[in-house]
């Protein structure tokens, strides 16, 4: 089951105070204990994404699952890093931008969802 393991809800008024769009390329990021990331491929082009119980799909980058894997790992990472390393996997056809764009919004939803905080 995907969105069964490490479950912990937010209550409403935790789910009101999460700043949407709040990791930026600066910042530094660390999962949250016991909020192991999990995700299945869906289809060619997507993939089903679930922390703390709630899921959601996103685009099927060709970096998306090291940049899980690295974030699976609980260590405390550098957003700018994860940009670097997750770049460093796609096509050259590939816009690095959207990529950049696309990941930050992976990051941002794992911590509006409850998945991970940023480390000061």
């Amino acid at each position: 089951m995907l969105t069964g393991y490490g479950f912990a809800s937010l209550v409403s008024e935790q789910f009101r105070e999460t700043e949407w769009n709040r990791i930026r390329k600066n910042d530094y990021i660390q999962s949250l204990p016991n909020r192991q990331i999990l995700w299945r491929k869906i289809g060619k082009d997507k993939i089903a994404i679930a922390v703390n119980g709630i899921p959601t799909v996103v685009p099927l980058y060709p970096n998306i699952e090291a940049v899980i894997k690295t974030i699976n790992s609980g260590e405390i990472q550098s957003v700018k890093r994860i940009l670097e390393d997750s770049n460093s996997l796609v096509n050259k056809e590939d816009s690095r931008e959207d990529s950049d764009e696309g990941i930050l919004g992976l990051l941002n939803t794992l911590l509006g969802n409850g998945g991970l905080k940023i480390v000061q």
